[in-house]
């Protein structure tokens, strides 16, 4: 049976561009897509994670499941039932994939479990705490993982935008949070907007890409800022994206869609040791990569994603094939789909 459900993107990143890094960005010629994975039928993907042997998780929130596929592009196997039980989830909402290529899958809000490298449950725990829209996962090691978002623990809304975690036996431990959460024009709006895309570096470092004003940071583990840069490019005012409507006793959200030209953000990455690729969506307008050097705040001319009938949600780089993988509609369903890297960073790139 045919699915006609639209995808949850990751989080994208949008920039209004000037007209001359415009008319640089069209001298460039995007490499060619290809669809992976095609036997796979998908609902909706709402967030996926590569691995560090290549391959490519998702979870699609309709059918309640994971899939992982392979670096050929050929699946390596499912995962997920509707339940309460050990190994099972009556919701998922963000993934990340350790080095060892164990999968840890947030519900929404509380619960956490844990897939091994083969597909097998490993375990799950209830946070010390709630989230209101989290939006990364970020497996440090495979007893520690970061989570960023909006996050309330014990009636407390925290001000920080990434939260540490570790698993102590059968249950989790809060470690501590860092990072500022997006400077945002409607308070009433606080809890349920994203603290912006989170990545990890070769480093071991964090980098957070956060809208308004329109940043990349970097942060040890302890939470230390390190770098800064500044985009000058404005984004859409994500508070403006959803329409609060107020009746005695409800209130009804409604999203609203960006004018075109506006710019949402997503996700920072680095792609050689001191240098990031920041990814963006300008509505109307298309997708592109923009590189920055964070120890002179130098960006240089954007590139355009692969001309696609729909918008691409990157996961990031499967550095080892050379690809970069994403979600995206196919013949009006969701499905995955890769393309070169090396095009995008030629022979800067060690």
């Amino acid at each position: 049976m045919a699915r006609r459900h639209a995808i949850v993107r990751c989080a994208v990143l949008c920039v209004c561009l000037p007209f001359v890094a415009r008319a640089q960005a069209t001298t460039f010629t995007p490499p060619a897509v290809e669809r992976i994975a095609p036997q796979l039928e998908f609902s909706r993907i709402i967030a996926g994670a590569i691995g560090s042997d290549g391959r490519t998780c998702t979870l699609d929130d309709i059918e309640l499941k994971l899939h992982c596929v392979g670096a050929d592009g050929s699946p390596l196997w499912s995962f997920g039932r509707k339940g309460e039980g050990p190994g099972e989830w009556t919701s998922i909402y963000r993934l990340g994939i350790a080095a060892n290529n164990v999968v840890t899958v947030i519900g929404h809000g509380i619960q956490l479990h844990q897939i091994g490298a083969d597909g097998k449950f490993l375990r799950q725990a209830r946070l010390p705490g709630s989230f209101g829209q989290p939006g990364a996962v970020i497996a440090i090691s495979p007893d520690t993982f970061a989570i960023s978002g909006t996050f309330h623990q014990r009636g407390v809304l925290s001000l920080a935008a990434i939260h540490l975690f570790a698993f102590v036996g059968d249950s989790i431990a809060y470690l501590r949070s860092f990072g500022t959460l997006p400077d945002i024009t409607d308070p009433e709006q606080g809890s349920m907007l994203p603290a912006g895309p989170v990545s990890m570096t070769a480093r071991r470092t964090f980098l957070h890409a956060r809208g308004l004003p329109n940043t990349v940071s970097e942060y040890s583990l302890t939470g230390k800022l390190l770098r800064q840069v500044t985009s000058p490019i404005i984004p859409f005012d994500p508070s403006k994206g959803t329409k609060i409507t107020k009746t005695p006793g409800r209130a009804m959200y409604q999203t609203v869609k960006p004018p075109v030209g506006s710019n949402r953000i997503g996700s920072a990455r680095e792609y050689r040791p001191g240098t990031w690729w920041v990814l963006r969506t300008t509505v109307g307008v298309g997708q592109f990569f923009d590189v920055v050097d964070p120890a002179t705040n130098r960006w240089l001319p954007p590139k355009p994603l692969p001309a696609w009938p729909a918008t691409m949600g990157v996961l990031g780089e499967d550095r080892k094939g050379g690809y970069f993988l994403a979600t995206t509609t196919c013949d009006d369903e969701p499905c995955l789909v890769r393309f070169k890297s090396a095009p995008y960073f030629g022979s800067s790139r060690p």
